[in-house]
């Protein structure tokens, strides 16, 4: 039998990103301070700071995350490099533009997101963080050690079947999207496949998320030279990401650029 927090997945992926946001305001109720402090935020965008200080918005203790309900007009609203390449106000970053949601809930955003927004916002968070934590969580069995993320483990609980039942319904309902946007199956057979650019993003060059997201390697082949200046970004975007292989991902794409010549 469907649980009643099943139903409730199923339901929230039937609205529209507006009225997904609206119930989970409802449900956990609004944030009560902003996600960066307004003045260190400010310091930051002149050059002062290397990072702004966050303001007092987590709520992992209860296992739920925070999401930018503005990121549907950016991406990765938290890194301080994203921050800087798309000049994004602090207005966005205020804690009226701040959701609460539980794993599952998270992943159902980005997927409305990634929807609405045709595939040109949502999609990386999605693929590279969300989706690869539900599948290891729920569907591998794979136990998270940190205390933290065992609280949001708890919290948004449902079974493998219906995980998958989740995951199933929403990589159908984003084909399309994922076709007209981001090219996923290059058509260049002398490359790598699979592969994305979001043409509004440059900096996200043509990383295979789909590899990337497995943590094993990155791409070995970036697909045109005239992308070799965006290095830095591709550097800063590794960075970012919680991953064991980081190292090893940063050492392979200088091998990328040297081969490149």
């Amino acid at each position: 039998m469907v649980t009643k927090s099943f139903q409730d997945y199923e339901g929230l992926l039937n609205k529209n990103y507006k009225d997904a946001v609206a119930t989970l305001l409802a449900k956990y109720g609004p944030a009560t301070d902003n996600y960066f402090q307004e003045k260190s935020y400010q310091r930051f965008l002149n050059g002062e700071i290397k990072s702004p200080a966050k303001g007092q918005t987590s709520r992992t203790a209860e296992g739920l995350y925070c999401h930018h309900i503005d990121e549907n007009k950016f991406l990765n609203m938290a890194n301080a490099g994203y921050i800087l390449e798309q000049k994004i106000p602090f207005l966005y970053q205020q804690k009226d533009r701040l959701v609460y949601c539980n794993l599952v809930e998270h992943l159902i955003l980005h997927a409305l997101v990634v929807r609405e927004t045709q595939g040109h916002f949502g999609y990386p968070g999605l693929i590279q963080f969300i989706q690869p934590c539900v599948i290891d969580w729920y569907i591998r069995h794979v136990k998270p050690d940190k205390l933290w993320e065992q609280k949001c483990f708890k919290e948004a609980y449902i079974t493998s079947g219906q995980a998958t039942i989740l995951l199933n319904t929403i990589d159908k309902r984003l084909v399309s999207t994922k076709r007209k946007k981001f090219s996923l199956v290059s058509k260049n057979k002398t490359t790598s496949s699979n592969h994305i650019l979001s043409s509004d993003y440059p900096h996200l060059v043509k990383i295979n998320f789909d590899i990337f997201s497995s943590r094993t390697k990155i791409v070995n082949k970036l697909f045109d030279l005239k992308y070799r200046d965006q290095y830095k970004n591709i550097k800063q975007f590794i960075r970012a990401t919680p991953t064991h292989s980081k190292n090893e991902l940063l050492k392979e794409l200088d091998q990328v650029i040297e081969q490149l010549g």
